[in-house]
């Protein structure tokens, strides 16, 4: 009997070794005031995909390591500074750790850290219409940092 019940908890924990997510969303528009004029960030639409494997996990608490990936495709800009870009699409990619606590209760808080690279493409004109002389591709470090809860609805 008591096999049989280790059996059953070890099939479930082998099973919640990997996830995965696929997330559609919306980036919000961002409205920015400098002393050279007005910058408008337009809504744009994110696509984000992320892998998460278990590391370990000790009795109340699992670390995972976390690779995260986020798209946004098209955001177009509209500014009273001549010299601004018209658009930019941006990429993210991130590893991260994360770690869940209480993670086979059914509410389970987590945080996460970690950091990556980032990739932004803006358009060849700039806001005034003329050809856009700066680097068209741009490569930048970043950091990440976030939490949240995970809510098990269905068993």
């Amino acid at each position: 009997m008591r096999l049989a019940f280790l059996l059953l908890l070890a099939h479930g924990a082998w099973a919640q070794r990997h996830e995965r997510a696929l997330t559609l969303g919306r980036a919000a528009s961002l409205r920015l005031s400098l002393a050279a004029g007005t910058l408008h960030l337009q809504a744009g639409t994110a696509l984000q995909a992320i892998y998460g494997r278990r590391l370990a996990q000790p009795w109340m608490v699992a670390l995972y390591l976390d690779i995260g990936v986020v798209s946004a495709p098209l955001r177009e800009i509209r500014a009273t500074i001549p010299a601004a870009t018209r658009d930019f699409a941006s990429l993210y990619v991130t590893p991260a750790l994360r770690l869940r606590f209480l993670p086979s209760s059914r509410v389970s808080p987590w945080m996460t850290g970690g950091g990556g690279y980032s990739l932004y493409e803006q358009s060849l004109q700039r806001a005034d219409g003329q050809s856009n002389s700066a680097p068209r591709l741009i490569h930048r470090g970043q950091l990440m940092l976030g939490g949240g809860v995970d809510v098990k609805v269905l068993r």
